[in-house]
């Protein structure tokens, strides 16, 4: 749930900035032994994580989401569209996959 939230709050707060269509879709998908969860949003800038300084409050979640997730990254739109899609995957622990 932290992943997932942290990634919409980017979502809401840089993606979604000052931009008419200011929405953005959360998919969630489960399929041979992880999750996947992605976030869209209108604006094609690209997460990048940064160093925030210690009375910063904000600066840290992309660093939270590559510690806690399996895999995470961008995929831009086919071209002609706009946005991107920000999705993080987290190999599910005990679950049997078939091979």
């Amino acid at each position: 749930m932290l992943v997932a939230q942290e990634l919409m709050v980017n979502a809401m707060t840089h993606g979604c900035e000052n931009r008419p269509e200011g929405f953005f879709s959360v998919r969630a998908m489960h399929a041979w032994g992880h999750l996947r969860v992605e976030v869209e949003d209108p604006s094609t800038r690209q997460p990048l994580p940064r160093s925030a300084s210690a009375d910063e409050e904000g600066g840290r979640g992309l660093h939270l989401v590559d510690a806690l997730a399996t895999r995470w990254g961008t995929d831009l739109p086919a071209p002609g569209s706009t946005g991107k899609t920000v999705w993080f995957e987290l190999d599910l622990l005990g679950e049997a996959v078939s091979s």
